[in-house]
């Protein structure tokens, strides 16, 4: 309650101090877990803090109580107090990396709060992207005579998620592309004559490409490289294709202009995402409304007991999970263009094991076509 009391009055560094505290005296408390997510969201740092680096870790490895996305500005700040990631920074802007590869893999491996960013959410620090743009050119031209060690394989892992998650936005030059089609093809022929390939090349591929859309992706399995690089490009896009035929669809997109939207969100599934922030009890409406002193027009919603909710475009799920959790004995219906953007949430709402939603294909222009009324209609 300090922690609240401190962040609406405008001083968010106070806040992040008093929940601290609290979770050295319970770390399993989930509301306060919550709230130092919306502390973290206005806090920039200025020096090191190897307590507020434990808790942010901590944060996001718990999964359901902040998106990722909320505190990234401020953990990047802490990140770039870092010793290590200072040193590192300089020597890209030197456009020295190449000639140290092997010592800053070493350093950058060890910085704990980089690698849990890397593998929840865009790094959306330009610095940062570029930094990782060249040390994974470096990896891949050098992939035959880098030296193989347990830190390359955690830094490759972590930015192998980094780039299947921010849809592998970075630069690649011709000359990359080349290596990487070379890179594909020779992995490719390993698997044709029953050999296992290297999972240093196997992670060096997966920063450019998701393993999913390898021709030979069937013959992957999860002790060829890191487990969750094999969960999230291999198995979960597998298992998203299976759902795809479990959606219901309400009728035929035919607009124009929605069909190229449908086409976009077909091929990327956008945003892809990991954790998410959930209410850690569910609330009656009337109690939602007073949370976030909500005025109302009419007052007759309140007294709803079990609302039926319609989420009109609801993308990958984040959106629909976190209104069924927030609602009481909610159902709710969720409907995207996009059957690939759909299979992606109903496989996270099985992994956070959500009972309450109903996801469709349909286009939010025809939704007069359904026929039905809701108590609430959310779309963002």
């Amino acid at each position: 309650n300090m922690g609240n009391a401190l962040n609406e009055s405008g001083d968010p560094l106070l806040a992040l101090n008093s929940l601290e505290k609290a979770l050295r005296l319970k770390d399993n408390y989930p509301d306060a877990y919550n709230n130092l997510g919306i502390a973290l969201a206005d806090v920039m740092f200025s020096k090191p803090n190897d307590s507020y680096t434990t808790l942010i870790i901590s944060l996001i490895n718990k999964k359901i109580h902040v998106r990722p996305k909320d505190i990234e500005r401020s953990a990047v700040s802490l990140l770039k107090c870092d010793p290590v990631i200072i040193e590192v920074l300089k020597k890209y802007q030197e456009g020295t990396i190449e000639a140290s590869i092997d010592d800053v893999i070493f350093k950058v491996s060890s910085v704990e709060l980089l690698l849990a960013l890397m593998k929840v959410c865009p790094l959306t620090d330009l610095g940062l992207e570029g930094f990782l743009t060249k040390i994974r050119s470096c990896i891949l031209f050098s992939a035959s005579k880098i030296q193989i060690s347990p830190e390359l394989f955690r830094f490759q892992a972590a930015l192998a998620l980094q780039c299947f998650t921010n849809e592998y936005i970075y630069e690649v030059t011709k000359e990359e592309q080349r290596q990487v089609e070379s890179l594909e093809l020779s992995i490719g022929e390993s698997f044709s004559l029953g050999h296992r390939p290297k999972p240093t090349m196997l992670m060096c591929l997966a920063s450019y490409k998701s393993l999913f859309h390898c021709k030979w992706y069937k013959s992957l399995s999860s002790r060829d490289c890191e487990e969750e690089v094999y969960t999230r490009q291999v198995s979960d896009p597998s298992y998203e294709n299976y759902l795809r035929s479990s959606i219901k669809k309400f009728q035929p997109v035919t607009d124009s202009i929605s069909l190229k939207v449908k086409g976009q969100y077909e091929e990327n599934p956008y945003p892809r995402w990991v954790n998410l922030k959930l209410q850690t009890q569910p609330l009656s409406i009337l109690s939602f409304v007073k949370s976030i002193k909500l005025q109302l027009h009419n007052n007759k919603i309140n007294n709803v007991d079990a609302p039926t909710i319609l989420i009109a475009g609801c993308g990958t799920g984040q959106h629909s999970i976190g209104t069924a959790v927030r609602f009481k004995n909610s159902k709710v219906l969720a409907v995207d263009l996009s059957l690939a953007s759909l299979a992606y949430a109903k496989r996270k709402t099985e992994e956070f094991n959500v009972k309450n939603i109903e996801y469709q294909q349909a286009d939010i222009l025809d939704l007069n076509l359904l026929n039905k009324k809701f108590d609430i209609i959310e779309s963002v």
